[in-house]
């Protein structure tokens, strides 16, 4: 995956930090062949997935969550080498080691829409709008890692009905990170 370190920080922020369902209190790995491919991250009312979108093939056994307070740790070790280890509850990167959040991290095969929609704004979904502030510090990080000051991250945001959860998309002229998708549950006022 390129720009992992900015996947980790643009995750870290939606990531929540003193949840009492601490396993969403960090950011989920998922490692296929020994590589990350994807980082995602989730407070209970927003997800977003960075990466390939093909973790939605990958088994629970090779999703990594590490806990907020070790993400400094794991940049380091990225830093270093990319050779990515699970060996148990241990996730090791080169001469790194950090212990891996106890628990499940929610399936994402569960909350990421149809990617497929016909956009129809007459549907009203409710939205709280801190979680868009959110939206925008994954924005901006993203936006750090580009090659040019006019490169812009735009996102596109995609709902069917009213009981749909809306899929924001963010895109960069650069591409600046391979696919970073937002899904944020919609609220009834």
């Amino acid at each position: 995956m390129k720009n992992l370190s900015t996947a980790i920080k643009a995750a870290k922020s939606i990531a929540p930090k003193t949840d009492v369902r601490y396993y969403l209190n960090g950011v989920a790995l998922y490692i296929k062949d020994n590589d990350i491919v994807s980082v995602a991250a989730t407070d209970g009312n927003m997800l977003i997935l960075l990466g390939s979108s093909s973790i939605l093939d990958i088994k629970q056994e090779n999703c990594a969550v590490i806990a907020n307070e070790d993400l400094p740790i794991l940049e380091r070790a990225l830093l270093k080498s990319n050779d990515v280890e699970l060996i148990d509850g241990i996730l090791k990167i080169g001469d790194y080691s950090m212990p891996i959040s106890d628990g499940r991290f929610p399936d994402i095969k569960r909350v990421i829409p149809a990617k497929k929609r016909n956009t129809n704004l007459s549907n009203g979904i409710g939205v709280n709008t801190s979680l868009l502030s959110k939206l925008d510090k994954v924005s901006k990080c993203l936006k750090k890692n580009t090659l040019s000051d006019r490169d812009d991250v735009h996102m596109k945001m995609e709902f069917e009905t009213e009981k749909d959860s809306i899929l924001c998309t963010f895109e960069s002229q650069k591409n600046s990170i391979d696919d970073c998708i937002c899904v944020i549950m919609p609220m009834r006022f």
